[in-house]
């Protein structure tokens, strides 16, 4: 009999856990041993990157992630549908899980991590507070991990990287006007103002660069302003949230990320594929990706004078590729099946611990 899993996650919208979820969904779901099912609230952006041939999918229509509603629903279809293991995403249904596992005690709880530290609000700390309960908790980087042992997990944590779907050559050409790039969410964790305030300085200095701002935020009216009082509307793009960043960082010279924290960072694994540089903070994720010796990374991610020196110096040997060799190395070992099978093997520990 295959293990019968169910995946619950609020919905697709951007952010690299969705495309996580979707990306372990469609490597898992011709696999025998597993019967899958998605629950989730609403579609969002990344919905159409999802195969849903043979997929069970389940999706309940909620204004809100944390409508009490929500929680009765998806207890009804799990009571009907009698999962071995529930895998939640995203916060709001972390918190659904632990209650959803008190209540349904033969259903094994794995929940998701894709981050590693978090502001002192409500609905983190809640579930904080919560997660310790699950049966086994996945990270995806080490320093996510040692933010559940950390906060007390009584459970199992493990680290299982990203699924990186291509991996590239890095033999596209640069680009004759060299480009400076910066792709993600527009929100405060991927410190993009820094960035911005960045790009106006080397706009000033560089009439031969481009630039461009990739993604979208509550960020983005601010951002806006500080180019406009450097009189850089001109030189700096914003191109939105686009679905086409492969495409956009093979088109670049050098990539910019300025995050506060991460897990597992999509953009700078995709940017590795390309065969690109980039310019990024001095925090562990990053360092877990790039290795010791790498010579880009800004120790004080505040600093727009630094991150703008820090590109001049990429910028004069942007085709040493040789330097990504740390992160291709790390890479091997997130192809597709390679985290498929990982995440198959806790699934099968956990629906053997819950009979």
């Amino acid at each position: 009999m295959p293990t019968k899993v169910t995946f619950l996650i609020p919905g697709f919208a951007d952010g690299g856990a969705q495309r996580q979820c979707i990306l372990l969904l469609n490597a898992l779901r011709n696999d025998p041993d597993l019967e899958l099912r998605l629950i989730h609230f609403y579609d969002g952006v990344h919905f159409e990157l999802l195969n849903r041939e043979g997929l069970a999918i389940q999706r309940f229509d909620s204004t809100s992630n944390y409508d009490p509603r929500n929680l009765l629903r998806v207890w009804r279809a799990l009571h009907r549908d009698r999962p071995d293991v529930l895998m939640t995403w995203l916060h709001a249904c972390d918190v659904y899980g632990y209650v959803l596992r008190k209540t349904l005690p033969r259903v094994a709880w794995l929940m998701t991590e894709r981050d590693s530290a978090y502001p002192n609000e409500l609905r983190y700390n809640l579930r904080r507070r919560l997660g310790c309960h699950a049966d086994t908790i996945i990270a995806n980087s080490e320093k996510g991990a040692a933010y559940w042992r950390s906060n007390g997990a009584r459970c199992e944590v493990r680290t299982v990287s990203n699924i990186v779907p291509v991996m590239g050559t890095g033999a596209t050409s640069l680009p004759v006007q060299p480009r400076i790039v910066t792709v993600g969410r527009l929100e405060p964790q991927k410190n993009p103002a820094t960035v911005a305030a960045a790009f106006t300085l080397l706009a000033r200095d560089n009439p031969a660069l481009d630039f461009a701002v990739i993604g979208a935020g509550t960020e983005e009216t601010a951002l806006r302003s500080i180019i406009a009082r450097a009189g850089c509307e001109e030189r700096i793009a914003f191109l939105g949230f686009r679905k086409d960043v492969p495409d956009q960082l093979s088109r670049s010279t050098v990539v910019v990320s300025m995050s506060h924290n991460e897990g597992m960072p999509n953009v700078l694994l995709e940017t590795v594929a390309a065969g690109r540089l980039a310019i990024v903070s001095d925090i562990p994720e990053h360092r877990a990706l790039y290795g010791p010796d790498y010579p880009y990374y800004v120790a004080d991610r505040m600093d727009p004078a630094a991150v703008a020196a820090t590109v001049t110096k990429a910028l004069k040997a942007p085709d040493n590729t040789a330097l990504l060799d740390h992160a291709r190395r790390r890479m091997e070992a997130m192809t597709p099946q390679v985290v498929a099978q990982a995440y198959k093997d806790i699934i099968a520990a956990a629906a053997k611990r819950g009979l």
